[in-house]
């Protein structure tokens, strides 16, 4: 595992890095279920046009010649760097964001990727790491169709005793949720935005000054307000 923002190696179980000090930020590959709505996860493939070599990817980190995925494959590769570029997963998919430390381009079909400026990978295009040529697969596996028909029947097949009994706070606990709000804080300048919901994302800040800390935002998760 390697810090996001200065890269250097550290444990999972480190809450900050001890080189630059950064949070240390987690991804989690399987978005929690909601009652009646299918739990996705995502593999990402990446075949090499030329060698037919296959990688894959279930989770988040760094490619490159000392990247967290395919060592034994990257090693070889001389025009990779060391650190060349990050992938993210997302709900059903994966991003990608070219670091600053590569001295050659990424690119998604013949299209350059600016630096720390994520772009989805999406199913079947080319993505190009430097000299090596990659087809683009991803894999997403649902929750059987049986297992939501059976979690829907309970979510909407509620009791006598739970209706006659519960129903005030079930209205009261609607109350709370509707006036909750959210916010996503700038790590560079400790900007507060105010968003709609912890789903929502921002892609630059309003309070920083430089182009590149300003779309540092885009990798920050939305928090509930005066949450700890």
């Amino acid at each position: 595992m390697k810090c996001t923002d200065c890269y250097s190696p550290i444990s999972d179980t480190f809450v900050s890095c001890p080189n630059c000090g950064s949070e240390v930020k987690r991804v989690e590959t399987i978005e929690k279920g909601v009652s009646g709505y299918a739990m996705n996860t995502s593999a990402l493939k990446l075949t090499d046009l030329s060698s037919r070599d296959e990688i894959i990817i279930d989770s988040g980190g760094i490619i490159g010649r000392e990247g967290d995925f395919a060592l034994d494959y990257f090693s070889r590769c001389d025009y990779v760097s060391r650190l060349h570029c990050e992938i993210t997963p997302v709900d059903n998919g994966f991003m990608i964001e070219h670091l600053p430390t590569a001295k050659h381009p990424t690119k998604i079909d013949n299209i350059a990727l600016l630096v720390r400026v994520p772009r989805a990978l999406k199913d079947r295009s080319i993505l190009t790491i430097a000299d090596r040529n990659f087809r683009i697969s991803i894999n997403t596996t649902s929750a059987p169709e049986d297992t939501l028909q059976a979690d829907a029947t309970k979510q909407y097949d509620p009791s006598p005793d739970f209706i006659s009994h519960d129903t005030e706070q079930i209205n009261q606990a609607d109350i709370s949720e509707s006036e909750e709000k959210h916010e996503i804080v700038c790590r560079k300048c400790g900007t507060s935005h105010d968003v709609p919901s912890e789903d929502s994302t921002l892609n630059e800040c309003s309070g920083c000054e430089d182009k590149y800390d300003k779309r540092d935002i885009a990798r920050v998760k939305a928090r509930r307000k005066n949450a700890s």
